[in-house]
């Protein structure tokens, strides 16, 4: 009696996994494509001279189609920003750039930005910006 079991097991086993894997699969290609495209870039280096880090944040907006709004822009250290801010535009296939001086001793630089687009979700992107030592 167990040898007649243990295929019918193994049939309705494959069975559960193949309905599942094209579960899995049906789900990901009905998924909408993820249009919105963000890219935040931060680099650094040093100026001796006056003994600061230069710190130059830049978010990108690859969408060719809609520029997108800066919901939130968090700085760490906090400053204030002039241009990558909330409530600014990142154009269609544009960037927007900020440059923030830091102290030597400075240890790193981070930002984190939440942005939208008017057709889709907000998404939030965070970078830093690691720094060794200036002199």
């Amino acid at each position: 009696m167990r040898e007649m079991t243990t295929p019918v097991l193994w049939q309705v086993l494959a069975l559960a996994g193949a309905s599942l894997i094209g579960l899995v699969a049906a789900v990901t290609l009905a998924s909408p494509a993820d249009a919105q495209q963000s890219t935040v870039t931060g680099t650094y280096r040093c100026v001796p001279e006056i003994a600061q880090w230069e710190v130059t944040w830049t978010v990108r907006n690859s969408r060719p189609d809609v520029a997108a709004e800066i919901l939130e822009a968090v700085y760490d250290p906090a400053h204030d920003p002039q241009t990558i801010k909330a409530g600014a535009a990142v154009p269609e296939q544009g960037a927007l750039t900020e440059v923030l001086l830091l102290p030597a001793a400075a240890p790193s630089a981070g930002r984190r930005v939440r942005m939208s687009w008017p057709d889709a979700s907000s998404r939030g992107r965070s970078r830093p910006a690691a720094a060794a030592r200036c002199r």
